[in-house]
C-alpha cells in the first residue's frame, strides 16, 4: 500500500472497522488516535489546539498501554507524543509523500520497460 492509502485508513476507515468489534474503552483510545492524526494532518491549525492535542495524546498512549500488550509498543509507537512538535515544522500536510511517491512509481515504469 501506498503511504496516502495508510493515511487515509488510518484517520478515518479504521474508527468505523472496529466499532462493533472491541471493547468500548479500547475503541475509544483507537478512536481518539485516529482523530489525533486527523487534527495534525489539517491545513490550519491553531496553536492552542495543539497543546490540548498533546496533553490529550499522552493519555492515550497511557490508555493503550493499559490494553495492549508491551510488544505492541515501539520507539516509533512513542514517537506518536512527538508529532504536536509540527509547530516547529509548519503543517503536516506539507511534509507527505505522496507527491514523491507518485513521481517514483512514473521513473520505475520506465526504468522496467
Amino acid at each position: 500500500m501506498k503511504a496516502h492509502d495508510c493515511d487515509v485508513m488510518l484517520t478515518t476507515m479504521l474508527a468505523v472497522g472496529i466499532q462493533n468489534i472491541l471493547l468500548e474503552k479500547t475503541q475509544m483510545a483507537i478512536m481518539s488516535l485516529c482523530s489525533f492524526f486527523n487534527a495534525i494532518s489539517q491545513k490550519v491549525i491553531d496553536e492552542q489546539s495543539l497543546e490540548d492535542l498533546e496533553k490529550n495524546m499522552i493519555e492515550v498512549m497511557c490508555l493503550l498501554e493499559a490494553y495492549f500488550p508491551p510488544t505492541f509498543f515501539d520507539i516509533s509507537v512513542h514517537l506518536i507524543v512527538h508529532l504536536v512538535k509540527i509547530r516547529y515544522l509548519g503543517p503536516m500536510f506539507l511534509h507527505h509523500m505522496y507527491l514523491y511517491e507518485r513521481f517514483m512509481s512514473t521513473l520505475n515504469m520506465y526504468a522496467k520497460s
